[in-house]
């Protein structure tokens, strides 16, 4: 749980989140991409699987909006084209980073990257008719056994 309540745009932003049919999307890069050990061992998820994910748990829904919290903003909105309305929540950083922990936990569906940050967001989640969609991959080294990352629940493509 979080210590305190959310306050400034945080608190406007949950408002939202919670009134609407939210589908958080993470899309993790930096480290995954910019160093060539990490990247060799984890990779990342392409543009096609966030697109794929978020037609696959729209079409249930109506007048879904997708919150993308990345720690590459930029990047997502010059190549991840969704065709839902979006917010890009790209405002906490350093110290307030975790309250996109929170933001993206209290959406009601969650697209997430191959990062424990986006996995943690839909474990904690606590919607009972949430649906995850995870990336089949999870490490691009594939001699990482990764049986027991995913919950039943998960769909994974």
């Amino acid at each position: 749980t979080f210590r305190s309540a959310p306050a400034g745009l945080n608190a406007e932003i949950l408002s939202e989140i919670k009134n609407s049919n939210s589908i958080s999307v993470h899309i993790r890069r930096t480290d995954f991409i910019s160093n060539a050990k990490v990247a060799s061992y984890h990779g990342s998820c392409s543009p096609e699987y966030y697109v794929k994910a978020v037609s696959m748990l729209a079409k249930d829904l109506d007048q879904p909006v997708v919150y993308a919290f990345s720690d590459d903003p930029q990047w997502v909105k010059e190549n991840i084209q969704l065709n839902f309305p979006t917010r890009y929540v790209d405002h906490n950083k350093g110290k307030s980073s975790y309250e996109d922990l929170r933001l993206m936990s209290n959406c009601k569906h969650q697209v997430i990257a191959n990062s424990s940050f986006s996995w943690w967001a839909a474990w904690l989640n606590a919607n009972e008719n949430k649906k995850v969609i995870a990336p089949s991959k999870w490490f691009a080294d594939e001699r990482v056994i990764t049986k027991d990352v995913y919950p039943e629940a998960w769909i994974r493509i």
